[in-house]
């Protein structure tokens, strides 16, 4: 699930490959009082049904309430890119706007795409697929090139394409100039966006090829949360030092999912416990 940071829209990615739309209006107190669907069949080719599961979502930084850009991406190889804006109903329809989508472009890759994000403003898109040791930038520009950059830093660059993990979840720093990777082998890597190089390797979690791990940075982007599989604590890194210096304990389930607020110094956080935790991060600034 993926909320516009521009527009009241939210998109759902489901195990059949389609991504639900869903848009909303606020009533008393702030809280959504009505919503409107768009659920695509995908019979004429929609931008938003992919021919696998759809694994991973992501919004442009660029969105705003006019138009909104939504990268979804697939155990196909797919990755679309499509526009999404709202449309107030008609006078005395009083239920939220009208979803509406148009094409952008969609990108095919070899293998199934298992996160993306957005990085260089938008302009460009971070993903990586499944048994390859390298990311992949999409350009969102013609001709929407496509650049491999090895995960294997300098050792790439001598011919080095082994690929010994998996990247099972990807941020951008609140700078944009830092990539979080989050494998399925105890290591979280910390990569300058769009090069081959390595700035840090975290290390003291325990993540495996069963496991989901998440990553987030904190807002000043000094400090990197992370899940851990033997315990359900949310581990804190300090980027600089690579030490652990916090962990956030208070689940009671695994850990499913972490976003991090880059206007406060706030964690939220799901858990396999059927609980929502709002975390006050004490290394976060």
């Amino acid at each position: 699930v993926a909320l516009s940071p521009g527009a009241p829209v939210v998109a759902a990615a489901g195990m059949d490959g389609t991504v639900h739309l869903a848009s909303y209006s606020f009533g008393n107190y702030g809280l959504p009082s009505h919503y409107r669907t768009y659920i695509p069949d995908g019979r004429e080719g929609s931008a938003l049904k992919h021919e696998k599961y759809a694994k991973t979502l992501a919004w442009s930084p660029s969105s705003d309430v006019a138009s909104s850009v939504l990268c979804s991406a697939s155990a196909d190889g797919s990755v679309r890119i499509t526009r999404v804006w709202t449309q107030a109903p008609p006078a005395g329809d009083n239920d939220a706007p009208f979803v509406c989508i148009e094409p952008i472009t969609s990108f095919f890759l070899q293998g199934a795409v298992e996160t993306a994000v957005f990085v260089d403003g938008g302009s460009r898109i971070a993903a990586y697929v499944r048994g390859k040791a390298v990311l992949s930038y999409l350009s969102l520009e013609p001709p929407y090139d496509v650049e491999e950059i090895t995960l294997n830093g300098e050792r790439g660059l001598k011919g080095d394409d082994f690929c010994s993990f998996a990247v099972l979840d990807l941020r951008l720093s609140p700078c944009g100039e830092f990539l979080a990777l989050a494998t399925d082998v105890k290591r979280i890597i910390i990569m300058k966006t769009g090069s081959h190089e390595i700035v840090r390797d975290l290390y003291g979690h325990l993540t495996d090829s069963y496991g989901n791990p998440k990553v987030s940075w904190s807002r000043s982007g000094m400090y990197v949360y992370g899940t851990t599989q033997d315990s359900n604590d949310i581990v804190t890194w300090d980027v600089a030092s690579g030490e652990i210096v916090q962990k956030m304990n208070g689940h009671t389930g695994q850990v499913r999912d972490l976003q991090s607020s880059y206007g406060s110094d706030t964690v939220a956080s799901v858990s396999y416990d059927k609980s929502i935790r709002i975390w006050l991060a004490e290394c976060s600034s």
